[in-house]
């Protein structure tokens, strides 16, 4: 038993950090978009955003997790995600001339009547990782929270024995 405890401990060390910062990382969103009433959580500007249209596809698909960089000026040939009435969509800029961008999509969904300006955009695409949203929602759920909380608190509720022993 002992043995096997000696493997087990440093395995769960490293868990709990990993969890740790993935805590930290969903307190910090949750935080944000609180305080800002923001749908994006921005650190260093940068956030992450989850693809639920087909638009942009097959380069964006649902389900995607794209990795955004706010910038405050996006130039022809940045793929950016902007508010478009209400919901956020993908897009690629063809133009942008005094504040005001033209963008398209692979289906030509785009009305060229809808402005888009600076305060509409809220960055643009750097990376993506495909099929990853659902798989980031659960990992920074509320749920998942709870459950980090109490297998932190497990681990040093179980190793709160470890003492070590004195010669005497």
């Amino acid at each position: 038993m002992n043995k096997a405890y000696k493997i087990i401990k440093p395995i769960m060390l490293v868990i709990i950090v990993l969890l740790g910062v993935i805590a930290l990382l969903s307190i910090y969103n949750t935080g944000y978009k609180q305080l800002t009433d923001s749908d994006y959580a921005f650190l260093f500007d940068y956030s992450s955003h989850e693809v639920n249209e087909e638009n942009m596809a097959p380069d964006y698909n649902r389900g995607d997790l794209a990795i955004i960089k706010r910038d405050y000026i996006y130039t022809e040939g940045d793929t950016i995600i902007y508010n478009y009435k209400g919901s956020y969509r993908i897009g690629i800029v063809t133009e942008h001339v005094a504040g005001k961008y033209s963008v398209k999509d692979n289906i030509n969904s785009v009305d060229s009547d809808y402005e888009i300006t600076d305060n509409l955009v809220i960055g643009k695409v750097i990376s993506k990782i495909k099929g990853f949203a659902n798989i980031y929602k659960v990992i920074t759920s509320t749920y998942m929270m709870i459950a980090i909380i109490i297998f932190i608190g497990g681990y040093f509720f179980l190793t709160a024995t470890d003492k070590p022993k004195s010669d005497i």
